[in-house]
């Protein structure tokens, strides 16, 4: 312990009571977020409350009269004792029903009956409503009418469509968000700002099979798919226009027939920020045109691609061709995720910060925190491995992620990658959402950034007799990868090594570096591991640098002007994972790793200073 350690730790302030530092004031927000963290539940049914009152006399006092802290556990204890204590010291409070937390594979969280029954009592107070699991609302709601503060509303119907009338409402002014389950509850709440609707059940229009979602329906109706409501989703979006966020999750397969034009059925959802569109549907695209959205809105479709197609369906691809090349977009990100996801990303560089591009991920999207504004589109497509592996007959996947196929082509065998195939499909898949099937894809006209750290190899690999492929370097292939990025025409790209690397140099300056090629970040060069002794190897740094100066030479003779290079780290989840498979680093050298890294950078940078008109290096040197 040093010297300002010892002070520190001899000042009265940090050894005093916390009682004697803490004021009132600040235990009560304690209190108050303990109270949303520390949930009762069945196997804790006190939740918070033993740990704040049974700890000293003023903790217990501070509680006792901190009527908010009462108000919002008001829903959430088992006892009924706790639930009117909890309502008696409220006050005049707005109370929260947000329910205990079922732990023992129960829904999520419920009210008890004691609770429900307070529901129509405590009406004017509620501040929130939520119940996790399916109960017929219909009849409760339309003989209450009313809920005059109201902020909040999450709610699993089964009553089923018919229980609700399409011009009676339940009025809510104050309601802002609202999260619904197998239902459109009809309230009428003009400031409403947050709406998400899953339709997760396999019925969404029918109460039955919902209390056997397991059981495996091969004939009747039951077994036709289901239609999305579109023109139910329409008329009851007209009724939000202060709308900030919608978000549907898992559409119904089916679109309604005989629909009227987008011109006479649409809705104008001019102050909507985030759309998130999820599920298997053909009607997510024909849904998507009738959103009339601002420019500014950022999209996410999380999509299926539908049975038997290589592709989204037709409607909604053509909707992605054209909003991909809108010119409200400079920036594109093509990657693969962790679970072999594609994933598309479009965006306004002048509205994200430089430290944080791209559009939404899935857990914004869903949730309700702050955001960085700007236009953006991602389109998310599972199931590229889905199409590859094979189920057996219990259902489960026989053939893993790193096996390789192995097909008999006479004297030797011939090696089969399973990542090619998803290489193949990853890029079948973004040719028809970029609108690139032409032989010579038209270029994209105001993109600017181009983003494929994560892009994966979908090159050739050696024949070997009975081992695992390896990469061949001396094949000249060009692939689809190849022709997308030249594609682009951007002017700032970011590529990882792992892939440059596996290109013949000319063909990193003909596909990849090309001439309008202003600015070029490379991540994980010369590896993605840190601290790693790659990154000082001598040979491992020569080999990498030789290939750069190779392709910036090839440049150079053609006439091209200098780029920008900066040397960076990815951390993406594959990057990530990338590093999870190195062994653990052992120092061996004398001198220190971010010397030994430094050196052998600046020799590889001296090779390409000529060609330059910049230079940057951010990756990390300092061994943990």
């Amino acid at each position: 312990m040093n010297n300002s350690s010892l002070a520190a730790a001899n000042r009265p302030d940090t050894r005093a009571s916390i009682n004697d530092v803490l004021s009132d004031d600040i235990f009560c927000e304690i209190f108050l977020m303990l109270a949303f963290l520390d949930i009762p539940t069945l196997e804790r049914p006190q939740g918070w409350f033993l740990q704040v009152n049974g700890v000293c006399r003023r903790w217990r006092y501070i509680a006792v009269g901190y009527a908010e802290l009462w108000a919002a556990s008001a829903g959430s204890f088992l006892s009924g004792n706790m639930t009117d204590l909890a309502i008696s010291r409220a006050g005049d409070s707005l109370l929260r029903f947000d329910g205990h937390f079922e732990d023992h594979d129960g829904p999520g969280h419920v009210l008890t009956g004691y609770q429900f029954s307070l529901i129509e009592t405590q009406r004017h107070r509620l501040r929130s409503l939520v119940y996790d699991d399916y109960f017929e609302w219909a009849d409760l709601l339309y003989r209450l009418r009313t809920f005059p503060k109201l902020e909040m509303a999450r709610l699993w119907d089964g009553a089923g469509p018919d229980a609700w009338e399409r011009d009676e409402f339940i009025d809510a002014p104050n309601l802002h968000g609202l999260y619904l389950n197998n239902v459109l509850i009809p309230f009428l709440a003009p400031n409403l700002g947050y709406l998400r609707v899953d339709m997760d059940h396999q019925d969404w229009n029918s109460l039955d099979r919902i209390f056997e979602p397991d059981k495996v329906v091969l004939e009747g109706c039951d077994a036709i798919p289901r239609v999305f409501p579109t023109r139910e989703f329409i008329a009851f979006l007209t009724r939000y226009p202060l709308l900030e966020r919608l978000i549907i999750i898992d559409m119904p397969l089916l679109r309604e027939e005989d629909l009227p034009s987008t011109t006479e059925l649409h809705v104008k959802l001019s102050r909507l920020q985030v759309l998130h569109l999820g599920g298997m549907s053909m009607a997510m695209g024909d849904f998507l045109e009738r959103l009339y959205l601002p420019h500014d809105v950022q999209i996410l479709i999380d999509t299926e691609v539908i049975e038997g197609a290589d592709e989204c369906e037709p409607v909604l691809l053509n909707a992605l061709q054209e909003r991909f090349r809108s010119p409200v977009y400079d920036s594109l990100r093509i990657s693969r995720t962790s679970t072999y996801e594609l994933l598309l990303q479009v965006w306004s560089s002048e509205s994200k910060a430089r430290y944080a591009p791209g559009g939404l991920d899935l857990a914004t999207s869903l949730g309700m925190t702050p955001f960085q504004r700007g236009p953006a589109l991602t389109v998310r497509l599972p199931g590229v491995t889905r199409d590859i592996l094979e189920l057996g007959a219990s259902n489960e996947l026989e053939k893993p992620l790193n096996v390789w196929e192995i097909a008999d082509r006479g004297p030797v065998l011939k090696v089969i990658p399973y990542m090619t195939k998803v290489a193949d499909m990853f890029y079948d898949r973004a040719v028809s959402i970029l609108n690139m099937d032409s032989p010579w894809p038209e270029p994209f006209s105001t993109l600017r950034y181009l983003d494929y750290t994560d892009a994966p190899w979908d090159g050739s690999y050696a024949h070997v007799n009975g081992f695992a492929p390896r990469v061949e370097p001396g094949r000249r292939d060009c692939t689809v990868s190849h022709m997308i990025i030249k594609a682009c025409s951007a002017t700032h790209l970011t590529a990882n090594w792992l892939l440059l690397s596996r290109v013949e140099a000319d063909y990193i300056q003909g596909y990849h570096l090309t001439e309008d090629v202003e600015e070029v970040t490379i991540v994980n060069f010369p590896c993605a591991a840190f601290p790693d002794r790659k990154r000082y190897d001598e040979r491992t740094n020569a080999k990498a640098w030789d290939k750069l100066q190779s392709c910036l030479e090839l440049r150079h003779e053609a006439g091209w002007p200098r780029i920008s290079l900066r040397l960076a780290e990815s951390y993406s989840d594959m990057s990530n994972m990338a590093r999870s498979n190195e062994s653990v680093y052992e120092h061996t050298i004398e001198a220190p790793y971010e010397d030994a890294v430094r050196a052998v950078t600046q020799k590889g940078y001296e090779r390409v200073a000529p060609y330059l008109r910049s230079f940057e290096d951010l990756r990390i040197h300092t061994l943990p």
